[in-house]
């Protein structure tokens, strides 16, 4: 009686969410063995400009040798501008319109639109790795520098550091990645607001403890519960920002590949290279690689937006037609102390402002040439002040010898030049603003005493002159 009940009573439904997890689980195996790494190619938009809205068709392709190759048009006749292997693409992910992709790799994240549901997907399972080998206990083979489970803008997720890039799963067990974050050079890590020891306590036992990292484009809030969990992962993860490849702009590009030159061959450089020359048109992008992240609040009160945005703002400054709320060189000494005053707020853009000083004292035309004598102050200014970062410095000892050398240029300028060599060459940078210095430079007098007929060497040229 009881066999006979067994058999006539149905066996328990299946939970609906297995059935169709080990279906999906199926679908991606059988997807993902079939493309990953097979030749593939099609027309994908890239984000492009300063506030990364615009989309510009690229043709891309998935080669034999395991190459992902984005060209720098819509056909396959124009340059390669990307190659990238396979095996350094970290992950490949969809975004909420269904038809965006996100593409983390060691050299940064691309945005790329796909023309459909069905192409984007295609494009992920031929360019997303294969799943990460989860053993019984949980645990992954892989790379990852740190592991473990955190609460990113405000979603519980299980994290890996993978070289540069923050990969998340909806679970420790989890074999596909839910999400990325790109971390590169310019990324900044911002430790937890210090407080009392109260609400110390409290953020560890209901909210946990938050720092934040600013990526490009968007802040990340990461909490953990404890603070020793918040140390661990922020000193990893500025390990993986300390070692990524480092970001560079053309400006400094061409800088670094001019920094020994003489002062003849810099003449030839600047017939060359216009981007290392004066200006009269506001920059569409800055001169050197900024941090991301807003700047927020200095000590002296004055408050400040994002590094490239202030870039950009500060660069209207040094054109004479344009208008900029930090003044402009028409003012003279106003927009002087502006500028010298931003340098000591915002120590991120030092080497950007004396980038932005040096090209527009190099190759100054006809036209604004009554203005020349206020950059070359600006300048001074700085020198007198401040010592720009190593690779700028050589460059602009090399400007400097050139413009104290070029008998076109008119004693003032000469004297000026040869007084900045002389404050490099001390580099004794000032804790504040000296206000005798500014005074001496703006009225000129230290250029008439720093003759230009007895340039002054740097250490190194002297060095040479005696061998």
């Amino acid at each position: 009686f009881l066999l006979l009940l067994l058999l006539l009573v149905p066996p328990p439904p299946r939970s609906p969410s297995s059935s169709i997890s080990t279906i999906m689980d199926r679908q991606r195996h059988m997807t993902v063995g079939n493309t990953y790494g097979k030749k593939h190619e099609g027309t994908l938009n890239m984000i492009h400009g300063k506030f990364r809205v615009k989309k510009k068709p690229h043709f891309c392709s998935i080669t034999r040798g395991g190459d992902f190759r984005i060209h720098s048009g819509p056909d396959n006749t124009y340059d390669v501008q990307h190659s990238i292997k396979l095996k350094e693409i970290h992950s490949v992910g969809i975004a909420k319109d269904k038809t965006e992709l996100v593409i983390c790799c060691a050299e940064g994240s691309f945005r790329m639109f796909a023309s459909s549901k069905d192409d984007a997907e295609h494009w992920v399972f031929a360019l997303n790795p294969p799943k990460r080998q989860v053993n019984e206990d949980g645990s992954s083979s892989d790379d990852a520098t740190e592991k473990g489970w955190l609460t990113i803008n405000k979603k519980k997720c299980f994290c890996e550091l993978r070289k540069t890039s923050l990969i998340t799963f909806e679970n420790q067990q989890s074999q596909d990645p839910i999400g990325a974050i790109s971390i590169d050079s310019l990324c900044t890590v911002i430790p937890p607001t210090p407080s009392s020891e109260m609400s110390k306590l409290r953020r560890m036992t209901v909210a946990g403890v938050t720092f934040h990292l600013n990526t490009a484009g968007k802040q990340w809030a990461i909490s953990s519960k404890t603070e020793a969990d918040i140390e661990r992962w922020m000193s990893a993860i500025q390990d993986a920002i300390e070692t990524a490849p480092l970001l560079t702009t053309k400006f400094e590009k061409y800088l670094i590949q001019n920094q020994t030159s003489d002062p003849f061959t810099l003449d030839e450089v600047f017939l060359e290279r216009a981007v290392l020359c004066f200006g009269d048109e506001p920059l569409d992008s800055p001169l050197t690689p900024l941090p991301y992240g807003k700047i927020g609040k200095a000590h002296s009160g004055n408050e400040y937006g994002y590094p490239h945005i202030e870039a950009l703002e500060l660069f209207n400054s040094f054109i004479p037609d344009e208008h900029s709320r930090f003044g402009n060189i028409t003012q003279g000494e106003k927009w002087m102390r502006n500028l010298l005053v931003v340098v000591y707020d915002v120590p991120a853009l030092r080497n950007e402002l004396f980038c932005q000083a040096i090209k527009q004292v190099s190759k100054v035309p006809a036209m604004y040439a009554r203005y020349s004598i206020n950059y070359w102050k600006m300048l001074a200014l700085f020198c007198s002040h401040l010592v720009p970062s190593t690779r700028i410095l050589n460059y602009l000892r090399c400007v400097l010898h050139h413009a104290a050398q070029h008998p076109s240029y008119i004693a003032a300028i000469r004297g000026c030049a040869n007084y900045c060599l002389t404050c490099l060459q001390a580099q004794r940078p000032k804790p504040v603003i000296d206000d005798e210095v500014f005074t001496e430079v703006v009225s000129g007098r230290v250029f008439i005493e720093a003759s230009a007929d007895n340039l002054v060497l740097d250490q190194s040229t002297a060095d040479e002159a005696e061998a």
